[in-house]
């Protein structure tokens, strides 16, 4: 009898075994966004995006890679100009902290060019808010009728070359099973260095910069599955050296007498598809 009362609790428990067993082990999957959205900030800037997103998961303490395809419009030198682009880079899982570098290369109408490296770190804070951090340094380049500014003749192309940084942090609410809101405060500066001559034997030394602090409010809205609407309202100080430079906010190289102070507002939407 002892014998019998020692093995059916043994037995109840090898049965039990299956219920406890650890979940099956994590499988490296991909996951896929495409988005289109416009956008236009307050007596400035202006245009649509459409962005194609592919991640890989690597493991589950957030590891991933990424690469991404997008076309854009932008004012540049007032006028509506296209570009094209690539995106690629990955993060480090580590629980609830993925650190991650993106590299970005970009191309399009009035020889734009720009090389971008972002770094930032995701922060998990709670299951329903999460941190993030992000710097960005970026190298743009594009021609315009500024020939002038070099002593070319009037109207003739010339080059701009610019040197910006953009930083700021993300908090981003889980409000719902279909509902977040992500405030965003950024910070920009955007340094006109030079403008020179296409050939690169003339030019004017610019170095004036022009910085912009902006408040973002990013509500979205996943309305069905796989479907999400997401909006992004902006309020902003923008502060315009004295002098020549690039005015990325306003599209076009500006000439002024005084630094100027300038409050203005921003709104863009999209819709996006995930798979």
């Amino acid at each position: 009898m002892p014998q019998n009362k020692f093995w059916l609790p043994l037995a109840v428990c090898l049965l039990a075994l299956p219920v406890f067993a650890d979940e099956p082990p994590f499988k490296p999957f991909w996951t896929g966004e495409l988005s289109v959205g416009y956008g236009a900030e307050d007596g400035g800037q202006q245009g649509g995006q459409v962005v194609l997103t592919g991640i890989d998961h690597l493991n589950p303490q957030g590891g991933f890679f990424e690469a991404a395809l997008f076309s854009q419009t932008q004012l540049l030198e007032k006028e509506q100009a296209a570009s094209y682009g690539f995106e690629a880079g990955g993060g480090v899982g580590l629980g609830d902290l993925v650190p991650f570098l993106l590299v970005n290369l970009e191309h399009g109408d009035l020889s734009y060019s720009a090389i971008r490296v972002k770094v930032g770190a995701d922060k998990t804070l709670s299951p329903a808010l999460q941190m993030n951090f992000f710097l960005t340094g970026e190298v743009t380049s594009h021609e315009g009728p500024l020939g002038a500014y070099v002593g070319l003749s009037p109207g003739s192309p010339a080059e701009v070359d610019d040197l910006d940084a953009i930083g700021g942090v993300d908090l981003k609410w889980r409000l719902g099973p279909s509902l977040s809101l992500t405030t965003t405060f950024q910070f920009e500066s955007d340094e006109t260095v030079k403008i020179q001559d296409p050939a690169h034997t003339v030019e004017n030394e610019v170095d004036c910069a022009e910085s912009i602090e902006s408040l973002f409010l990013k509500p979205g809205w996943d309305f069905a599955p796989g479907w999400r609407i997401f909006a992004s309202g902006q309020l902003a100080l923008d502060s315009a050296p004295a002098g020549t430079f690039y005015s990325k906010r306003q599209g076009g190289t500006l000439t002024q007498a005084s630094a100027q102070t300038t409050v203005f507002a921003g709104l863009s939407m999209g819709l996006a598809f995930q798979f």
